[in-house]
């Protein structure tokens, strides 16, 4: 069949991409103590539920001995969807993870803002220095 790709939609480029990625990392020789694995916007073409296959893999819910490797990886993930910034922090948790929000201005001139998101015991105390207010 010539160019097979034609009879694809995005998504599922996408999934072979990243099937093809993860068999490289699994295959490819790592000589250094120190593995980063980031996704950027990656998932973006995939809907809720193919994108949830991929978070559940990489990040090895289901405790599968086969993707143990995918422990050795800190995961930066990188998104502009906030349904799938909150997806993530729904299956993951606040005590081995990090959340934050990254902000421009529309000017584009300026440098983005950083900020850490607080865990929920974070949250609480604040709402209790406040006073409860």
């Amino acid at each position: 069949m010539h160019r097979v790709q034609s009879y694809l939609n995005e998504a599922q480029l996408t999934k072979i991409a990243i099937g093809i990625r993860i068999g490289a990392l699994r295959t490819r020789v790592q000589t250094t103590d120190f593995k980063i694995l980031v996704l950027d916007d990656m998932l973006i073409s995939l809907d809720m539920s193919n994108r949830m296959l991929i978070v559940k893999m990489i990040l090895n819910q289901d405790n599968d001995p086969d993707l143990y490797f995918f422990d050795e990886f800190q995961k930066i993930i990188l998104t502009h969807d906030r349904g799938f910034y909150e997806l993530i922090k729904r299956n993951t948790s606040s005590l081995k993870w990090e959340y934050y929000n990254f902000y421009t201005r529309e000017d584009g001139n300026s440098q983005p803002t950083i900020k850490r998101e607080r865990t929920p015991l974070e949250k609480a105390q604040v709402f209790l220095a406040d006073g409860g207010i």
